[in-house]
């Protein structure tokens, strides 16, 4: 965009990431819903089941970006509903880590049919290079963030 500011490119980027999160949480919250589950719920399923190993609630939240309060909660509430459970920690006696259930896989593989649908019906309208430029675009700013954020501590 000839004539625009990186200051105006960047407020305007922000803006559209808050429009484009706003439209995948209504999605998921749909897609969820089918299987029973809210899009809070499947977020931190495939976070659980991303991880190369087992962790506690507070090192998923920080992968994740969110609060540990708001993620226990949740895990607290998967645990409740037997797709998740928390094993014991070797290196800390009170924060447990947590696993995928039998369960819970079958519910996260669930979502991911659910997912893989809804993205073949749109991926003729997207090119792959796009996506890929613009994920790599997003992966580079959250970069950015995460150490301005760092050196304020």
């Amino acid at each position: 965009m000839p004539g625009i500011s990186r200051k105006q490119a960047l407020s305007e980027l922000s803006l559209e990431v808050f429009r484009l999160t706003a439209r995948l949480n209504t999605l998921g919250d749909k897609l969820a819903r089918q299987t029973g589950l809210s899009n809070a719920r499947w977020q931190l399923l495939g976070a659980i089941a991303s991880a190369p190993r087992a962790e506690s609630v507070a090192a998923t939240a920080r992968r994740m970006g969110l609060q540990r309060q708001s993620v226990q909660r949740t895990a607290d509430n998967l645990a409740a509903q037997g797709l998740i459970e928390y094993l014991p920690n070797p290196q800390h006696q009170r924060a447990k880590l947590v696993a995928l259930t039998a369960p819970g896989s079958k519910a996260l593989a669930q979502l991911q049919k659910l997912r893989d649908s809804w993205a073949a019906d749109i991926e003729d309208q997207l090119k792959l290079d796009k996506l890929q430029q613009a994920r790599d675009t997003l992966i580079e700013l959250r970069d950015v963030l995460d150490n301005n954020l760092n050196g304020d501590d």
